[in-house]
């Protein structure tokens, strides 16, 4: 399409096709930083080329960056620059080597392209799109015309060698899927197209009780079949007994998943390098792993009081390696038993065990730590929990160390994707998780989450609640709901759990103080 072409729809693209195209401008950051060798956007010089109206210039702004954008369409520009105030050159760059020119001594150079230019569906339907939909005139390019760079790692690679550069190119499967992603949701609003993404990463959203809050036991019933999976608080306050263990796995419907806290003993110590809370950890692990099937990822949650330390990741790491290496020998010890009615009932389905780490110190968000890189080496989550960095855990609320209100912030900011799976706590902006999450909130919360989800990373999102009055149950099944409509998806029928009602689920669980709150 010629500049004129895109000039002419450059407000209505703005307002009709980028809401659309926008929610994939955070993941296709993240991919580049990560090519990068996790760099940070703060305060780093991004040159968008071929910016458009400016949906990647501006996510980049907010994550702290200096952003120069460039287009071919200066009126895609102008309404760039009505968004946001940063420096825009109006010139267009056509060669890579420009891009080398525009880059200080060691710093790099990050772009990705869709595929090859036979693959490259999304640029053949926009202009349909703009001509047919958007009510204005506009004609396709002649043949040869279009500035686009064809993806293939061939081409890729000639191009940056001809420019002088050092080619490092990186075939990544989450292009495909953020391809498929964007014409399906193009399809979805404008019609005509005939690509569907018909499977997207696992998602499950649901509910942090505690182990009996007057919720479950209300005229409505709540039952456990709203949600497919639970993030068990108990845990965290008293080791479930064996028998604790076995109904949970005994009620727990095919595909229900159950994410267990880590003990305070351990986490909360006031030095958790202590051989007794380290034992603490190890009872926890073993215990953990006896669930089965059933067994979602671990929490670890250490209070702002604990900063980095990474003698203390080495001891988990140690504890966890030998929970797994204990529970494989038990289970080639055992003798051979007759096949259980349901794999989720059978204690030797045990995965292996995965961990999310929450933290609320800032020392271990500071990049010179490397807590992102080594927790990619295992595969291990760190805990998404807007609203709720540095905010005072149960035994700090106790003191009076707690505040009532907390200013909110983005899911997606510090929080670097760091294993195949996404953990996701939300606590609303008050200590008595009573928040009521509005529809805005609960939609960006949702595309995120897809966003996540169009990479292949699973997804867990536990919505905290308290009380009979508090709007976070409705909270979570809106957020289900967004989540997968964003998808083009039907929303999934939970798991029929065997127990009626998560009162009855929660019934052999060992009762924290009434006093406790969740943290």
């Amino acid at each position: 399409m010629s500049n004129s072409a895109w000039d002419s729809v450059a407000e209505a693209y703005a307002e009709r096709v980028e809401p659309f195209t926008s929610q994939f401008a955070a993941p296709l950051l993240d991919a580049a930083c990560e090519a990068l060798g996790g760099v940070a956007l703060t305060g780093a010089h991004v040159l968008d080329v071929a910016a458009g109206s400016g949906a990647v210039a501006l996510e980049a702004l907010r994550r702290g960056a200096k952003v120069t954008a460039t287009d071919g369409s200066g009126e895609m520009l102008r309404v760039a620059s009505e968004r946001a105030t940063s420096p825009h050159s109006h010139h267009s760059v056509h060669r890579i080597a420009e891009l080398s020119r525009c880059v200080r001594p060691g710093g790099a150079i990050a772009f990705s392209a869709w595929g090859s230019a036979e693959e490259t569906a999304a640029f053949q339907l926009i202009p349909t799109v703009a001509r047919e939909t958007l009510g204005e005139e506009a004609t396709a390019p002649p043949a040869g015309a279009a500035r686009r760079i064809d993806g293939s790692p061939a081409v890729l690679s000639a191009l940056l060698r001809a420019a002088g550069l050092e080619p490092h190119v990186r075939g990544d499967e989450r292009a495909a899927l953020l391809r498929a992603a964007v014409l399906s949701a193009l399809d979805q609003r404008f019609g005509g197209g005939e690509v569907r993404l018909e499977a997207s990463a696992y998602l499950a959203v649901g509910v942090a009780p505690r182990a009996l809050p007057p919720l479950f036991v209300g005229p409505a019933g709540f039952a456990a079949e709203r949600f497919c999976a639970v993030e068990i608080n108990s845990t965290a306050y008293a080791l479930p007994s064996p028998a604790t263990v076995a109904a949970w796995r005994a009620r727990s419907g095919r595909g229900f998943r159950c994410c267990l806290k880590a003990p305070a003993a351990f986490t909360h110590a006031a030095n958790p390098r202590d051989p007794s809370a380290l034992g603490a950890l190890t009872a926890f692990l073993a215990r953990a792993l006896s669930l089965g099937a059933p067994l979602g990822p671990l929490l670890l949650q250490f209070p702002r009081s604990v900063a980095a330390d990474a003698a203390l990741l080495e001891d988990i790491a140690a504890a966890v390696e030998e929970a797994e290496q204990g529970a494989a020998s038990a289970l080639a010890a055992a003798p051979a038993a007759a096949p259980a009615a349901s794999p989720a009932t059978s204690p030797a389905a045990s995965p292996a065990l995965r961990v999310a780490l929450e933290v609320r110190h800032a020392s271990w968000l500071d990049p010179q730590r490397g807590l992102a890189d080594w927790l990619r080496r295992r595969g291990w989550a760190l805990v998404a929990h807007p609203d709720s960095m540095g905010r005072a855990t149960v035994e700090q609320g106790a003191r009076g160390e707690a505040r009532s209100e907390y200013p909110p912030s983005d899911l997606d900011r510090h929080w670097p994707q760091t294993a195949p799976f996404a953990y996701v706590r939300l606590h609303g902006g008050c200590d008595d998780h009573a928040y009521d999450y509005g529809e805005d909130e609960l939609r960006r919360l949702a595309a995120v989450v897809h966003g996540w989800r169009m990479r292949g990373i699973e997804v867990w999102a536990f919505v905290l609640n308290d009380s009979e009055q508090a709007a976070m149950p409705r909270n979570a099944e809106a957020l289900k709901r967004l989540a997968h409509e964003i998808a083009g998806e039907p929303v999934p029928r939970p798991p029929k759990a065997a127990a009626a009602t998560l009162a009855g689920f929660f019934r052999a669980s060992p009762s924290p103080s009434s006093k406790r709150q969740k943290s």
